[in-house]
């Protein structure tokens, strides 16, 4: 496990709201979860350019 420095004044924060790893470890997940799904929304406007530009479309097109 890594591990990860935080400044004082959050760390009391973290500890009034509950334990702090769990908080950073969530807030982690969570921002790890975001970013996937900006990239898979980003690789779907890229398809539906590649698609508009070629004038195709994909056999087994799936809603996501």
């Amino acid at each position: 496990m890594a591990t990860v420095t935080i400044k004082k004044g959050y760390l009391e924060i973290l500890k009034t709201l509950g334990s702090a790893d769990t908080l950073v470890e969530s807030a982690i997940r969570k921002y790890l979860i975001d970013k996937c799904v900006e990239r898979i929304e980003k690789s779907k406007r890229e398809i539906e350019e590649f698609e508009r530009k070629y004038d195709c479309t994909s056999k087994n097109k799936r809603k996501f």
